[in-house]
C-alpha cells in the first residue's frame, strides 16, 4: 500500500501548528488522534506510520482529556503488539511512556484494564532496547495502578528474563549492555512488595544454580529486594535463605560471589531489624541465634579462610543495627579472648 499520503498529512499538519492559535491546534490534535486510531484498523503496512505519527503528536502537543484513553483502547483492541517489528514495538512502548507521563490520572481510570493490556503487549518481548523501556514501565505500573489478581501475571512476564543472559551483537547501533539489562530488571523485581511471594522463592532457586553469573545476580537482587520488601515476606523465608547463603559463601569459588552473599546478609538483617524496631514482629532473635550457633564453632578452628569468612558474615550482620551488633559482640568477644589465651602459635593469635 502506498503511504505517501501520510507525508502530505504531515506537511499540512506542520504548517497548521505553526500558523494557528491554541484553540485550533487542540481541535486539529483531536481530529488527528481520532484519524490515527481509526487507521489502526487498516492494512498492517500502515500501522508503523500510524505509531510514528501518534508518538510525535503526543510528544510535542497537548492533548485533550479522553484522548489518552482513546489511544490506549485502540492499541489494545486493534493491535497484537508482539507481531510488529522491533522498531515499531519500541514506538508503542514509548507511546505508553509519554502518555503515562502526561496523562497518568486519566489512564489510572482504566485500572486493571491497562495492566492487563500492558501484560499482553509486553509478553514475549525479546529486543533489548524494548526491554529497557518495558522494565521502566513495569516500575511505573506497580506504583500507580491496582495490580490485584494480575500481580503474578505481571511478575511472570517480567521475571522470565531472570537471570539476564545477553551478549551484545557486534556493531549494535543502540549499544545496549548486559549490565544495563541486569540493573533494569533488578530494579523492576525490587520495585514492590507485591512481587515478594513470587520473587523470593525464585531467588532461592537461582542462588543454588551451578551458573556463577546466575548465582551472583540472584544474591544481589535479593539484597535489593530486601531493602524494599515487607519484612513478613522475608521473615518467612529467612531459614531457607540463611541455609542457602551460608552454603554458598563458604564454598564460593569467586570473590564476587562471596561479596554478593555478604551484601545479601546485610540487607536481610537490616530488613528484619527495622521491622522489629517498628513493632511489626519479626524473627530477629531466632535468626541471630541460628547464625551464631552455625558460626561460633568456626572460631575454634585454625583455617584462615573459614575464620575470615565467618568474621565477615558477623561483621555485615552487625552493620544492620545496633541491637544485632551488641548481641554479636556479647557472644563472640568472650570466645576470642578465651581462644587467644589458649593458643600459643603466634600466627593463630594474630588471626584471632
Amino acid at each position: 500500500m502506498d503511504c505517501c499520503w501520510l507525508q502530505g498529512v504531515y506537511l499540512v499538519v506542520k504548517y497548521f501548528f505553526q500558523n494557528h492559535n491554541c484553540y485550533y491546534t487542540l481541535l486539529l490534535v483531536t481530529v488527528l488522534v481520532e484519524f490515527f486510531c481509526d487507521r489502526l484498523k487498516d492494512h498492517f503496512s500502515v500501522v508503523p506510520h500510524v505509531f510514528s505519527g501518534l508518538l510525535a503528536l503526543v510528544s510535542y502537543q497537548a492533548i485533550q482529556e479522553g484522548l489518552a484513553v482513546r489511544i490506549v483502547h485502540a492499541i489494545f483492541k486493534e493491535i497484537h503488539v508482539q507481531s510488529l517489528l522491533p522498531a515499531d514495538r519500541y514506538n508503542v512502548f514509548m507511546l505508553f511512556t509519554v502518555l503515562l507521563e502526561k496523562k497518568m490520572t486519566e489512564l489510572q481510570t482504566l485500572g486493571t484494564d491497562f495492566v492487563f493490556g500492558y501484560i499482553q503487549a509486553m509478553d514475549g518481548e525479546k529486543d533489548p532496547r524494548n526491554l529497557l523501556v518495558c522494565f521502566e514501565l513495569v516500575q511505573i505500573i506497580v506504583k500507580r495502578f491496582p495490580i490485584d489478581h494480575l500481580a503474578e501475571d505481571l511478575f511472570e512476564v517480567t521475571s522470565c528474563y531472570f537471570p539476564i543472559d545477553f551478549t551484545p551483537p557486534p556493531n549494535d547501533p543502540h549499544s545496549i549492555t548486559r549490565e544495563q539489562l541486569i540493573l533494569a530488571l533488578r530494579k523492576c523485581l525490587a520495585s514492590t512488595s507485591i512481587f515478594a511471594p513470587f520473587c523470593v522463592p525464585l531467588l532461592i532457586e537461582k542462588i543454588s544454580s551451578d551458573v556463577i553469573y546466575a548465582k551472583k545476580d540472584a544474591l544481589l537482587t535479593l539484597a535489593s529486594c530486601a531493602n524494599v520488601y515487607d519484612a513478613r515476606f522475608i521473615s518467612e523465608q529467612v531459614p531457607s535463605l540463611w541455609n542457602h547463603i551460608k552454603q554458598e559463601i563458604f564454598m564460593a569459588s569467586e570473590q564476587s560471589v562471596e561479596a554478593a552473599c555478604l551484601e545479601a546478609i546485610r540487607s536481610i538483617m537490616r530488613n528484619i531489624a527495622l521491622a522489629e524496631e517498628l513493632n511489626h514482629g519479626g524473627t530477629l532473635n531466632n535468626i541471630l541465634t541460628k547464625m551464631l550457633s552455625d558460626i561460633k564453632g568456626n572460631f575454634l578452628k585454625q583455617d584462615q579462610k573459614i575464620l575470615k569468612i565467618s568474621a565477615s558474615i558477623l561483621q555485615n550482620a552487625s552493620m544492620a543495627s545496633d541491637v544485632i551488633c551488641g548481641k554479636v559482640l556479647d557472644e563472640v568477644i568472650p570466645i576470642f579472648l578465651e581462644q587467644f589465651e589458649m593458643v600459643k602459635q603466634v600466627s593463630h593469635q594474630k588471626s584471632i
